[in-house]
């Protein structure tokens, strides 16, 4: 797929649970969204769009997190390009993830767990003292990746992310 719809450097993109329609977050502080036919453009943050996540039951609605000076989580619907939530959290979100009803979010030097229909945010963790720049989540395992070349393996126990415990983890030096 090749697209003239948006200008600037790709810094985000995910593909929704159907595989129809691909997010894309770029440096302009745009999030796009592409179903093959069509695209929509949507701006309502001030920085890149470092962290997308599609809703994991409303499969019309992608959830966008701005970068550094940013920090804000907006779900949008990727129809019509409404924002039908909108929180500023005041970080930069360098990666989310839906899991249950729960967001969780790397931000700087922790993983934020926010409730998925309040947006609030309800547990804080620091995995290690180093800014994760990625996380992955596969199962109840969460992956986070920093650029100093550490890896940290997450579980995340009971529903919704209430209790997280690191297992291990690697230096890849």
């Amino acid at each position: 797929i090749s697209s003239k719809t948006h200008d600037g450097i790709v810094c985000s993109i995910k593909l929704d649970p159907t595989h129809k329609k691909i997010a894309v977050g770029t440096d302009k502080n745009t999030v796009s969204v592409f179903d093959g036919r069509t695209s929509m453009c949507f701006a309502k943050h001030t920085a890149s769009i470092k962290a997308l996540a599609w809703h994991p039951y409303k499969t019309n609605c992608v959830i966008s997190g701005g970068g550094f000076g940013d920090g804000r989580l907006v779900m949008w619907d990727s129809f019509g390009g409404e924002i039908i939530k909108y929180s500023d959290r005041n970080d930069q979100m360098t990666s989310i993830h839906c899991y249950h009803d729960s967001i969780i979010a790397s931000s700087g030097q922790k993983l934020k767990i926010f409730d998925l229909h309040s947006y609030k945010c309800y547990k804080e963790y620091t995995p290690r003292p180093y800014r994760m720049i990625q996380c992955v989540i596969d199962g109840n395992t969460l992956v986070a990746v920093s650029p100093h070349d550490v890896v940290s393996v997450i579980r995340i126990y009971d529903d919704c992310c209430k209790s997280v415990k690191q297992e291990n983890g690697l230096n890849m030096r």
